[in-house]
C-alpha cells in the first residue's frame, strides 16, 4: 500500500513537471476531444490534486493504524 501512495506522489510529480513545460500538448488533446486547451489544463491540474491526495489518505491510512513501536507507549507531552 506504500509502495501505491508513493506511485501515486511520483505520477503527480510528473503532471506538475509536465504541466510547467511549454508545449503545444494541451491543445492537441483539447483537438482530440473538441475542447479548448484551458479545460483540459484545468484537468489536468485537478486530477494532479487529486493523485496527491489520494497518496497522503492511502499513508495515513497505512502508518496511523500502525504507530511507530520505538515508543512504548508514552507520548512526548504525557510528563512521564
Amino acid at each position: 500500500m506504500a509502495a501505491a501512495a508513493i506511485g501515486l506522489f511520483v505520477v503527480a510529480v510528473g503532471l506538475d513537471f509536465a504541466e510547467g513545460l511549454d508545449s503545444d500538448v494541451p491543445e492537441h488533446i483539447g483537438d482530440f476531444f473538441s475542447t479548448s486547451a484551458d479545460r483540459v489544463i484545468h484537468f489536468s491540474k485537478s486530477i494532479e490534486e487529486l493523485f496527491e491526495m489520494a497518496g497522503a489518505t492511502i499513508l495515513l491510512f497505512v502508518f496511523i493504524p500502525n504507530p511507530p513501536k520505538d515508543t512504548d507507549g508514552r507520548r512526548e507531552d504525557s510528563g512521564r
